[in-house]
């Protein structure tokens, strides 16, 4: 009598499983989705500027060229933000001390290094 009882279970077990694993309707194939064409650009017209001469005799004569001055360079400024910062000489700790600065004093920056 188990034997009969096992079958039963073992069949049930498999149509329950088959069940669950698909059937109805198959899954579609995947296709590739139709891109819209881009636009082409249009360039955008210019208009020419409007001359700002007027309708007198003598064209106005340009500025006589003037020597060139070098651009100014923003200067910049260092806070100290620790106690106390030493001031050496040069770069690196082998020059010696110049100054000993506190907190909150502001300096010109001469130079940097990366």
């Amino acid at each position: 009598m188990r034997l009969p009882l096992r079958l039963f279970v073992l069949l049930i077990g498999t149509a329950l499983l088959l069940a669950a694993c698909g059937g109805g309707e198959p899954t579609p194939t995947p296709t590739k989705t139709p891109v819209a064409a881009q636009a082409q650009a249009t360039p955008t017209p210019t208009i020419a500027p409007a001359s700002n001469q007027t309708d007198s005799a003598a064209p106005a004569q340009p500025a006589a060229p003037s020597d060139p001055q070098p651009t100014p360079t923003p200067q910049q400024f260092a806070r100290v933000a620790v106690d106390q910062l030493n001031i050496r000489s040069g770069p690196g700790t082998q020059n010696s001390i110049v100054r000993l600065a506190s907190a909150g004093e502001t300096f010109l920056v001469l130079g940097r290094s990366d």
